[in-house]
């Protein structure tokens, strides 16, 4: 006899399900990179440094990276060269090249207005304050009349001749240029050394271009030596155009000197 609280005999007992985590992924074992032995490894390559911006100060060649010169080292001391191409003839005397005929040019025309403004007030001084004085004196012989401007032309020709001497002479040698080459950035050079112009130098210049042309203005020598002196005044300044390779006037051969642009 069964209870009516037991099962049936063919009736299985109730199973309960327990809940399962869900599956994990997968996960891929991290590998670490691979490393080379010290031996294969590329060396670092060094840095180029930038280069400086304008007014900036460059690195010494072969001083290394970041080594800047000093104002005072004989580098720093060097001119700064021209650029290629910039105008400038090829040949070059002391890492300087030839000054153009037109610079030349330019500044003999100043220097020749600046010497001019001397010599016109000497020469007025010495050519008409005699003979005022003889006509205020009443000088009635003309031949002290033809005395008085012999000799007073005579004077300012020797005064013009000092006053030119010194200014191209001993204020070049001073001051290393004249104001007008000072202008147009050019400068005499010995050609034998490449030191500036000494004094013996200019000295030869200014015998070769000024004491021959000044027979131009002596009318006892007569007209065939002012003739000679004419022709040599011209073919003087004009051999630089042809002169080949350092276009030389005739009074830089016998000076042995040449005429250099500069940059500053």
């Amino acid at each position: 006899m069964t209870s009516p609280t037991d099962p049936p005999a063919n009736e299985q007992p109730e199973t309960r399900q327990v809940p399962q985590p869900p599956p994990q992924p997968e996960t891929q074992p991290e590998t670490q990179p691979e490393t080379q032995p010290p031996s294969l490894q590329k060396p670092a390559e060094p840095q180029q440094p930038a280069s400086p911006a304008y007014g900036g100060a460059w690195s010494a060649p072969g001083a290394g990276y970041g080594t800047v010169l000093s104002s005072g080292s004989d580098y720093a001391a060097q001119p700064p060269p021209y650029p290629a191409g910039a105008g400038f003839p090829v040949t070059t005397v002391g890492g300087y090249p030839l000054a153009p005929q037109t610079d030349r040019l330019l500044a003999r025309l100043i220097d020749v207005a600046i010497t001019y403004v001397p010599n016109f007030v000497i020469s007025l001084i010495v050519l008409v304050v005699p003979i005022v004085v003889m006509v205020l004196t009443r000088v009635e012989q003309p031949v002290w009349y033809v005395v008085a401007f012999v000799a007073g032309f005579s004077v300012s020709l020797l005064l013009n001749l000092l006053v030119v001497y010194y200014y191209e002479v001993i204020y070049q040698k001073q001051k290393g240029q004249t104001f007008g080459k000072l202008k147009m950035r050019i400068k005499i050079l010995e050609l034998e050394t490449g030191a500036p112009a000494g004094t013996r130098a200019l000295q030869k210049r200014f015998l070769a271009e000024y004491c021959v042309s000044m027979a131009l203005v002596i009318p006892v020598l007569g007209w065939i030596v002012g003739s000679i002196a004419s022709f040599y005044n011209y073919l003087n300044f004009l051999w630089c155009l042809w002169d080949k390779p350092y276009q030389q006037c005739l009074h830089d051969k016998y000076a042995k000197t040449v005429v250099i642009k500069v940059a500053e």
